[in-house]
């Protein structure tokens, strides 16, 4: 298994250059990517095509492995090109992005993950504004034609509990971080999912969740931290499928503090989980954020929590507690259910009679029947 010769940096960000910043690091990229070194591939992720263009053989080999091909046509413009330069001495590891051409360059990467988070933040600073497409950071399940997603930030078991689900035997994995979302419009509105990587990049920890896993992993490219997996590799057709309808979707959240370990959500309740997480909407692929981008956001959102009900997991508790929960709502289908609201309280007409003042209602009866258009 490859690795990276860089010990991993703390990395500089800086998403909104100027136009002559951007056009001085394409001098620079230019200058370090000689004709004999340059390796260009362009990667289609879901109809945006995004080019890399890499002196690093290995970030290319991982650009190629994960995602699908597009064309490498000069007649064919891409959507969005990142420039990701390897050993230039004297330059601190950094990630700088211009919107409005969508071009990021990547001074000394650390890691692939570096490369594919860019690109996913430049496909959705591409489509964001066209409503009829969104993505969703996290990772859906099929389970007997419902698509569960198990959504959450960063260290709350998200990957962990994906494949533990996967275990169950009508289970089938969709996607591992990142789904795409498209509204097919109908008369009640109709959300449809497509996979947007061609194989999954996932922590090299995930390995350990079950024997099978394991041994793919053995036959896996991969760096210090992560491996590509192709999800045709677990079991096939019978562990693999390429779209679902979203009907159900967990947050993870660790809190020690909470008793709890499975709440249903309202969809109000849910929508401000997502807007007020630590990195919005759980995303940590946002280049761009404004109020804009966060009204659009919340409207899908709004939209989604239509369809699918909403659990919030207590992932502080024992692990396998967490996923027999989650098993045990799946295969219940107690999630198709209405949400219990809390009842409202009624009051009997003989309890309100005596709160009534009943001279002063005649009173203004009289006073309304004397007004000449009554």
């Amino acid at each position: 298994m490859a690795k990276f010769a860089r010990d991993s940096e703390k990395i500089s960000r800086n998403y909104d250059i100027s136009l002559k910043e951007r056009n001085e690091l394409i001098k620079l990229a230019e200058r370090h990517l000689g004709y004999d070194s340059l390796l260009i591939w362009n990667a289609n992720i879901n109809g945006i095509i995004i080019q890399l263009r890499t002196d690093d053989s290995q970030l290319e080999d991982f650009w190629r492995e994960n995602w699908f091909p597009a064309p490498l046509d000069h007649n064919l413009r891409p959507h969005g090109v990142i420039y990701a330069l390897s050993d230039i001495s004297g330059t601190k590891p950094g990630i700088h992005y211009h919107s409005e051409t969508r071009t990021g360059v990547i001074l000394n990467p650390d890691s692939y993950e570096r490369v594919r988070s860019l690109a996913l933040g430049i496909v959705m600073d591409t489509v964001e504004e066209q409503k009829e497409i969104h993505f969703l950071r996290g990772s859906l399940v099929d389970v007997n034609g419902e698509g569960i997603v198990i959504a959450g930030g960063s260290n709350s078991g998200r990957s962990t509990h994906t494949f533990l689900l996967l275990q169950l035997e009508r289970a089938r994995i969709h996607s591992c971080d990142w789904i795409y979302i498209e509204h097919l419009g109908g008369e009640k509105g109709r959300l449809s999912t497509s996979v947007s990587e061609r194989k999954f990049y996932l922590k090299t920890e995930i390995s350990k969740v079950n024997p099978r896993l394991k041994e793919l992993f053995k036959k896996c490219k991969g760096d210090n931290s992560f491996f590509i997996l192709d999800p045709w590799w677990i079991g096939g057709e019978e562990k693999f499928v390429d779209t679902t309808r979203i009907k159900l979707i967990f947050f993870l959240q660790p809190d020690p503090a909470d008793e709890t370990l499975a709440k249903r959500l309202n969809p109000d309740e849910a929508l401000s989980l997502f807007i007020n997480s630590p990195q919005p909407f759980f995303n940590p692929h946002l280049l761009v954020f404004s109020e804009e981008r966060k009204e659009l956001q919340s409207a899908f959102f709004q939209e989604l929590l239509q369809f699918a009900a909403c659990y919030k997991i207590n992932t502080a508790k024992p692990l396998f507690d967490v996923q027999n929960r989650i098993r045990e709502i799946v295969l219940s289908r107690e999630y198709i259910a209405d949400l219990k609201r809390p009842k409202e309280e009624r009051i009997s007409v003989t309890e309100l009679l005596p709160s009534l003042k009943m001279e002063e209602i005649k009173e203004e009866i009289k006073r309304l029947a004397d007004q000449p258009n009554v």
